[in-house]
C-alpha cells in the first residue's frame, strides 16, 4: 500500500523518515546489488534443471545476497515502473526488452512497490523465485503475480498494488487482470475515495473503523481470498471482516486492517475531527489485540508511525497530536504490560526480537511496569525484558532506580544487573546502598555490577570488602583490583598492612595480592618484594603462603624491575617461592 507519510510530491516510495545522503547512497547500492542478483538468478534457473548443482548454487547465491543486504538495514524497498526499477528515485535496473523484463513483469500486474524485510528465509527466497518464474507464464497459467504473491503469503515480502491511471487506459496489456481502466486497484487512498463516493453504496471510514469494535471476535475462521486485496468494501465484505479479523492465523489481515485505518486517519486529519478520533481509537483497539496475539512487531511499527506523526506539526494540530500521545501511551501503560506479561507466562508464541522492538519503542513511563515483569517465570522472557530495560535505562536511569524499592529481592537483583550494564558511572553511587542488604544474592549482584563500571566503582567496591559472605568479599577485592585506580590501590594496601591480613585464608590472600598488583601496577613492586622475602610481620605458619602469593603477584607486573626481582626469587631457598618465580618467568617468555 502507499506510504501514508509520503506526500504526492515526495517521489518514489521510500522507508519512513529522512535519511542522510550517505545512508541513501548505501541503500540504493544495496537495492541495486539485490535486484541484480534476482535478475541473474531468474535467468540461470531457466537454463538448468533443479537437480543441477549450478541450479542449487544459484538459489544459495540469492539467499546470500539477501543476507548481505540486511547487514546494515532492516528493509530494502524498490519502486516499479514500466521498464525500470528504482530505489530512492535512482534507476537501479532497466531493460527495453518487454518479453524478459523484471520491471514489466510486476508492472503489468499492478505491482508498483516491493519491500524485502530482514529475516527472509531460504524457503521464502525459493518461493519468491517460483513466483517470478510462474509470473512470466501468467498467460498460460491464468495466474498473475499478485495472485501468486497472495497465495504464497510471504511474511518478509511486502508489495503495493496501486493505480497507474495515466497511460494505462491506452495500454490494456499493462492493466491488472480483471481491472477496469483507471480503476483504484489496490490503492487504499483511492479505494476510500471510491467507498465514500455518491455513485455507489460502498463501505467507508466508519465501517472500516467499526471492525475492531466488533464484540466476541476472539475465535474466528480464515480470511476469504477475495477480500485480501484492499478494494472498496461493500456491506457483506465488512460483515465478513468483522467475523474474521481476529483469526490468529491471519496476522497479515490484521496488519492490512491497521494500514487501512492509518490511511483513513491521514485523510481525516484536519478535515474530519470525529473521524480522526475514531480512527485513533480503532488503532488503539487493534494494537491491543496485536499485543495479546504476540504480534509485537506490528505494534512497534505502529508506535513508530505515531512518533513520526507527533513530529509533523504542519499536518496534525495539537488536539490531534494529544490523541496520538494518549493512544501511544495506552499501548504501553501498566495495564497493557501486565497483560503482555501474563500472555508470556502462559506460553504465547512470539519473536523475542519483535518483543524487544516493541518494548524499546515505549517511553519512560513503561520502565516501572517493565521492572515488575522481571519476575516472569521463564528466563527467555526475562532476558528480553532485561535487554529492553538496558536500552530504556540508558536514557532514563532515574526511573529505573525507582524500581529498586521493590520488596522482592529477585526484582531488585535483576535491576542491579541492568544498572551495571548502563555504562553510567552514576550507578556506582546507587549500588553502594546495598552493602547492608539482607539478601546475599542482591549484594553479590551489586558487586558484579560495580565491577563493570570501572574506576568510579572503586569506593563502592571497597565497602563490600568486609561483607559477611566470604565469596562476596573475594569478588569485591578482585573487581576492585580490576578498576586499576589509585583509590583501589589505597584500599587494598590498607587491607594488606592491617593486622587481620595474617588471618585470611590462602585463597583470600592471593586474591588481595593479585588485585593489588593489578590496581597499583609498577608501584606495587616494593611491597610485593617485601612480602616475598620477609616474613617478620606474621606467624611462621603463614610466612610461606604469603611469600608464594606475593611472588605470583609479581608475575602480573611486566616490567624490567619485576623480572629482575623474579630472577632473584627463582634462586630462593624456599621451594614454593622458587617454583612460583620460575613459573612466572616462563609465562613471560611464552
Amino acid at each position: 500500500m502507499t506510504d501514508p507519510l509520503k506526500t504526492p510530491e515526495a517521489g518514489p516510495s521510500h522507508p519512513l523518515g529522512a535519511v542522510a545522503d550517505a545512508d541513501l547512497a548505501r541503500e540504493i547500492e544495496t537495492a541495486k546489488s539485490l535486484v541484480t542478483a534476482i535478475v541473474k538468478t531468474r535467468k540461470n534457473l531457466r537454463l538448468y534443471l533443479p537437480n543441477n548443482p549450478i541450479y542449487q548454487q544459484t538459489i544459495a547465491g540469492l539467499s546470500k545476497a539477501f543476507e548481505n543486504a540486511f547487514e546494515s538495514q532492516e528493509a530494502v524497498t524498490i519502486d516499479i515502473q514500466r521498464t525500470q526499477i528504482l530505489c530512492g528515485g535512482k534507476t537501479i535496473y532497466q531493460s527495453p526488452d518487454m518479453e524478459d523484463n523484471l520491471a514489466a513483469l510486476f508492472y503489468r500486474d499492478g505491482i508498483r512497490n516491493l519491500t524485502f524485510l530482514r529475516g527472509i528465509t531460504d524457503e521464502e527466497t525459493a518461493e519468491f523465485l517460483e513466483i517470478i518464474q510462474l509470473g512470466g507464464r501468467s498467460a498460460e497459467l491464468d495466474d498473475d503475480v499478485v495472485t501468486l504473491m497472495w497465495e504464497k503469503d510471504l511474511e518478509h515480502v511486502r508489495y503495493t498494488v496501486v493505480e497507474e491511471g495515466e497511460g494505462d487506459e491506452n495500454d490494456p496489456g499493462l492493466l491488472p487482470r480483471g481491472a477496469r481502466p483507471g480503476a483504484a486497484y489496490g490503492n487504499l487512498t483511492e479505494a476510500h475515495r471510491d467507498a465514500v463516493a455518491p455513485d455507489g453504496p460502498r463501505a467507508g471510514g466508519e465501517e472500516i473503523r467499526s471492525l475492531a469494535a466488533t464484540p466476541g471476535f476472539e475465535d474466528l475462521s480464515s480470511f476469504p481470498k477475495e477480500l485480501m486485496s484492499p478494494l472498496p468494501l461493500d456491506e457483506d465484505d465488512v460483515r465478513r471482516l468483522k467475523l474474521q479479523i481476529q483469526d490468529k492465523r491471519n496476522a497479515l489481515l490484521l496488519q492490512r486492517t491497521v494500514d487501512i485505518c492509518v490511511e483513513i486517519l491521514f485523510q481525516d486529519a484536519g478535515a474530519n475531527p470525529a473521524g480522526f478520533e475514531e480512527s485513533v481509537r480503532t488503532l488503539e483497539r487493534l494494537g491491543k489485540l496485536a499485543l495479546m496475539r504476540g504480534e509485537f512487531r506490528l505494534v512497534a511499527d505502529l508506535l513508530g508511525q505515531f512518533r513520526q506523526m507527533l513530529g509533523d506539526k504542519e499536518r496534525f494540530d495539537e488536539k490531534e497530536r494529544n490523541l496520538l500521545r494518549q493512544t501511544r501511551s495506552a499501548l504501553g501503560n501498566e495495564a497493557r504490560l501486565k497483560e503482555v506479561g501474563q500472555s508470556l507466562d502462559q506460553g504465547i508464541p512470539y519473536s523475542p526480537e519483535a518483543l524487544e522492538a516493541y518494548l524499546v519503542s515505549l517511553d519512560e513511563t513503561a520502565i516501572l511496569p517493565l521492572c515488575d515483569l522481571l519476575g516472569l517465570k521463564e528466563m527467555k522472557n526475562r532476558r528480553v525484558i532485561v535487554n529492553a530495560l538496558i536500552v530504556l535505562g540508558r536514557k532514563h536511569m532515574e526511573a529505573l532506580v525507582r524500581g529498586l524499592s521493590d520488596s522482592r529481592w529477585y526484582i531488585v537483583r535483576n535491576i542491579i544487573y541492568i544498572l551495571g550494564r548502563l555504562d553510567d558511572g552514576r550507578a556506582a553511587g546507587v549500588l553502594k546502598r546495598f552493602v547492608s542488604n539482607s539478601e546475599s544474592r542482591v549484594r553479590m549482584e551489586a558487586v558484579r555490577s560495580l565491577g563493570l563500571l570501572g574506576p568510579p566503582a572503586a569506593e563502592g567496591l571497597g565497602l563490600y570488602l568486609d561483607d559477611a559472605d566470604p565469596q562476596i568479599r573475594l569478588a569485591a577485592v578482585r573487581y576492585l583490583g580490576a578498576t586499576r585506580s589509585p583509590e583501589a590501590a589505597r584500599r587494598i594496601t590498607e587491607r594488606i598492612r592491617s593486622k587481620g591480613f595474617k588471618d585470611l585464608p590462602n585463597e583470600a590472600t592471593r586474591a588481595h595480592l593479585d588485585a593489588y598488583a593489578e590496581a597499583a601496577g609498577p608501584d606495587a613492586l616494593p611491597l610485593l618484594e617485601e612480602l616475598a622475602t620477609r616474613g617478620g610481620w606474621f606467624d611462621r605458619s603463614r610466612i610461606e603462603e604469603i611469600q608464594t602469593a606475593a611472588t605470583a603477584a609479581l608475575g602480573l607486573i611486566d616490567t624490567p624491575k619485576s623480572r629482575e626481582i623474579l630472577g632473584r626469587l627463582g634462586e630462593n631457598k624456599n621451594p614454593s617461592v622458587r617454583s612460583a618465580a620460575r613459573e612466572a618467568l616462563e609465562k613471560r617468555a611464552e
